[in-house]
């Protein structure tokens, strides 16, 4: 290939999944005239699997599923905590340490036994109206909550468990599909709406 001198060149570059391709191309009046240097660097993929059949995988991935789940972990803490927190502060639990969740989790514990050996929970057991009570003392203390005034710190922790047990909301934008079932069940939140209302 014969040299021409040229004072203008243009780069290009070719970006790939794993390699990078380039040319130098000389321009003679604004016009490609001459290919000055071309080249190819190849690297390793940052994928696993079959790139072809587009069945590959990040190989970070695992180390991102991992951080995920620390997140959700520390987000769920941090959020019962302030619950535990919320409640303490307008006296629906006893005054106590909930910082670290195994010391959370001792003052629960406490609480449930307090519960437990009350003369309430005694009355409850042998009324025979919850099979197995003593496995199911925060859900006993829900059901109880719609008919009956309860002991704060008894309430204080029927909301507690209703906040470990929270749903998932969804943050997808598009609204789900509606199905046949979705009427039926407003239809149901409605009417046993206008039952705790007249009760």
């Amino acid at each position: 290939m014969t040299s021409i001198a040229t004072k203008e060149y243009v780069l290009g570059i070719d970006l790939g999944s794993n390699s990078l391709g380039w040319a130098l191309i000389g321009l003679i009046d604004g016009e490609p005239a001459q290919l000055l240097r071309a080249g190819v660097r190849i690297f390793e993929a940052g994928m696993d699997g079959d790139l072809e059949s587009g069945q590959e995988e990040s190989r970070n991935k695992a180390r991102r599923d991992a951080r995920l789940h620390r997140r959700q972990l520390w987000r769920r803490a941090r959020r019962l905590t302030k619950v535990a927190h919320l409640l303490q502060r307008f006296r629906l639990l006893p005054a106590g340490n909930l910082h670290p969740p195994d010391a959370r989790q001792d003052f629960f514990n406490r609480l449930d036994t307090e519960i437990l050996t009350s003369s309430w929970f005694a009355a409850k057991e042998q009324s025979g109206a919850f099979p197995e009570p003593r496995q199911t003392l925060p859900y006993i203390l829900r059901a109880s909550a719609l008919n009956e005034p309860l002991e704060p710190y008894f309430l204080g922790r029927a909301l507690y468990h209703l906040a470990q047990r929270r749903g998932f909301l969804s943050n997808r934008i598009r609204p789900a599909r509606k199905n046949d079932d979705e009427g039926v069940v407003k239809q149901g939140i409605s009417e046993l709406r206008t039952r705790m209302q007249a009760a």
